[in-house]
């Protein structure tokens, strides 16, 4: 090649290159373009800015020699390794400005620290094919599933909460050796068909604890049927 640069296997003595200036705390302490020719910065580039201790990998997209033209896609910071990608001052390990797209593949979470999410937004979607669930800023969380179905499998599910409200257009299953719907105010189940199974085929320990259930007939009507397990009675007819 053009330029050769041998040494030994040696953190100090080995096959270094040093870039710096004549003094500390320069803006630039050290670059290294990679162009497409010798009358413009077209390509790529690596800058160690001494005064701020950042290391920046950009690209120059513009056919020009002007350094306001540098975009400084990732920068890293000396003190602490944080990486940011479109963004100089990364707050944390990897810090991203703009969206985020994994394609073909997972995000594992190793920890017990959970997920947190911060925004000023109104709403949170989150999408599955045709499926969304979405966390309103109000505290409610609106679940659609247009199949009709959804499934939450868990030894123990607890929802507590003012008012639940249950809306389902085919048949909703509540599957569970232990299911508890608490509410400290109306709890509202709607739908064409409800069935609560503890084994799939029987009551089990499913069960309906302190609250009515009213059953109407199709079309609106008259509530027929109430069952109040707070009082231990069951009233049919009124």
């Amino acid at each position: 090649g053009l330029l050769t640069i041998q040494g030994n296997d040696d953190p100090i003595f080995g096959p270094n290159v040093f870039l710096y200036g004549p003094v500390f705390n320069q803006v630039e302490s050290g670059r290294m373009r990679l162009v497409e020719g010798t009358s413009n910065w077209l390509g790529g580039y690596i800058h160690y800015n001494g005064l701020t201790n950042k290391m920046h990998l950009g690209m120059h997209k513009v056919s020009n020699q002007d350094p306001t033209d540098d975009n400084n896609a990732i920068s890293i910071l000396r003190n602490n390794g944080n990486v940011g990608i479109n963004n100089e001052s990364p707050l944390q390990k990897l810090s991203v400005d703009g969206n985020v797209l994994i394609e073909n593949g997972n995000i594992d979470l190793d920890n017990s620290q959970g997920i947190t999410i911060q925004t000023t937004l109104d709403e949170i979607k989150f999408k599955a094919g045709t499926a969304t669930i979405t966390l309103n800023s109000n505290g409610s969380i609106d679940i659609d599933s247009p199949t009709g179905t959804i499934n939450m499998d868990a030894f123990t599910i607890n929802m507590n909460a003012t008012n639940i409200n249950m809306t389902a257009v085919g048949t909703t299953d509540i599957q569970s050796g232990i299911t508890k719907i608490e509410s400290n105010g109306l709890t509202n189940i709607e739908g064409v068909q409800i069935r609560l199974n503890a084994d799939n085929n029987s009551m089990g320990a499913a069960r309906i604890q302190d609250t009515a259930i009213g059953v109407a007939p199709f079309g609106g009507g008259t509530v027929n049927s109430i069952i109040n397990s707070g009082s231990a009675s069951v009233k049919i007819g009124n």
